[in-house]
């Protein structure tokens, strides 16, 4: 008798920025090879059906790319973040190659001339400034500032982002406006390799560092198990642990949390 391969679980939570404020919301099974990425979401949709304007961004790893990206935006309206693959990974004789996206040239007027051009185009996610260097070769000679993320509704009820970033001109800075979602003639080359917050941004650490922490979820639960073995002979059984520990880990969230909330009660009643 054939074994039945092994499969991903898939669990989804959030977190406060003290200790013990990780909730577990939902948890699913990888049913077939390469569809992490389709759990994930459905689990995403399933919590933001409670949730909704509750949720501000997902955080995962690269195993979302365009496509998901776009039904995250436009039909959830929440930003995705997470890094852009690379075209070329490292190795020992290599440095890794980032992925671009060529966005075209944007014109605007000066007092210097009445035409100045601008070939701007997405790097590693993030919209920069390049042009030719002394050998012909293309390269980065400036990354643009992010002004404002804007997220308008849509009259079918989707959601639309745009993103307004300055382009450091030496003559006179402007804005420009780019678009993450689809062009279209359609394609997924822009969710893919548009980030609304790229790598390269501040603020990109500060959110990206909540992965460590499902790292960390899925680190006590392995220590759970014996001798790194699941417990339990089946998926579901399995799931099913995985449920138990989601539930035990917010039952004491729930716990240090009444706690600390307790706390000043107490103290004002004894003295």
């Amino acid at each position: 008798m054939a074994r039945q391969p092994a499969r991903t679980l898939v669990a989804i939570t959030c977190r406060g920025p003290a200790a013990h404020q990780r909730i577990v919301l939902a948890v699913g099974r990888v049913t077939q090879p390469g569809r992490e990425a389709e759990t994930a979401l459905a689990l995403i949709d399933a919590v933001h059906a409670h949730a909704g304007p509750g949720i501000q961004a997902v955080v995962y790893d690269g195993a979302l790319r365009g496509r998901h990206h776009q039904h995250l935006m436009r039909d959830l309206g929440v930003v995705p973040v997470n890094k852009v693959a690379a075209a070329a990974a490292a190795t020992d004789n290599t440095t890794r190659i980032a992925r671009r996206l060529p966005l075209g040239i944007h014109t605007h007027a000066t007092q210097r001339r009445a035409e100045c051009r601008h070939n701007i185009a997405a790097v590693d996610g993030a919209l920069v400034e390049i042009d030719h260097d002394d050998a012909g070769q293309l390269v980065v000679t400036d990354t643009l500032s992010r002004k404002q993320i804007k997220r308008a509704r849509r009259s079918h009820g989707g959601w639309h982002f745009t993103i307004i970033a300055t382009v450091n001109c030496p003559d006179e800075p402007f804005d420009i406006f780019v678009s993450p979602h689809p062009e279209p003639t359609g394609g997924n080359s822009r969710p893919d390799l548009i980030r609304l917050i790229p790598q390269a941004d501040p603020d990109f650490a500060r959110i990206y560092g909540l992965r460590n922490d499902s790292e960390t979820l899925n680190s006590m639960f392995k220590r759970s198990l014996l001798i790194d073995r699941a417990t339990s002979l089946g998926w579901r059984r399995q799931v099913l642990d995985l449920l138990g520990f989601g539930l035990l880990n917010n039952a004491l969230a729930l716990h240090h949390h009444q706690a600390v909330s307790n706390l000043p009660r107490l103290t004002q009643k004894a003295s």
